[in-house]
């Protein structure tokens, strides 16, 4: 049975089991698995995300990320292993800027700093090895941490337990 556990916006965030639904009404348009990553007790890793073509381009998938940090409370975040040309252009745009991202091989366990510049060593090939973790930045963290007390909303139904969120001010 799916939980209403926030809105981003006007879309509500509905959870499942390990997935995590937005709703525009009664339309979904995104869906992700939110998994237990084993490497690192406070990461989980963000994967098979579907999104309604209809809302490309709206940043629905940098808004659901910071909606898992902040309402959530996930200090880290893994991209799956298989990144879309979307995702990838994200990145190699410099996109997901107000994370620090660094590269994790789950092999050695060894850490790479991400940077635009070699974003591609890291999807040639071998890019089942190396996962991208995001972590917001001490700024972010501040931030979030200070809201926390601010679950409640008065302009929305207060028996939700929650705000309406925006996370623009997060995005660039």
């Amino acid at each position: 049975m799916f939980k209403h556990i926030g809105d981003i916006e006007m879309f509500r965030v509905m959870k499942y089991d390990e997935k995590i639904f937005l709703f525009d009404e009664d339309r979904m348009i995104f869906i992700c698995s939110v998994l237990f990553f084993p490497y690192e007790d406070d990461a989980r890793v963000v994967d098979s995300i579907w999104l309604d073509s209809s809302y490309e381009g709206k940043r629905i998938f940098s808004k659901v990320l910071w909606f898992l940090r902040a309402h959530e409370g996930i200090k880290k975040l893994v991209l799956g292993d298989h990144h879309s040309k979307d995702t990838y252009n994200l990145l190699k745009a410099g996109g997901l800027s107000k994370f620090s991202k660094v590269w994790f091989n789950s092999n050695t366990q060894k850490k790479e700093k991400f940077s635009t510049d070699n974003i591609d060593d890291f999807y040639s090939g071998h890019s089942s090895e190396w996962k991208l973790i995001l972590e917001s930045n001490s700024n972010g963290d501040m931030v979030i941490e200070e809201m926390k007390g601010y679950r409640f909303s008065f302009i929305t139904d207060l028996s939700l337990g929650f705000t309406r969120a925006s996370y623009d001010w997060q995005i660039e």
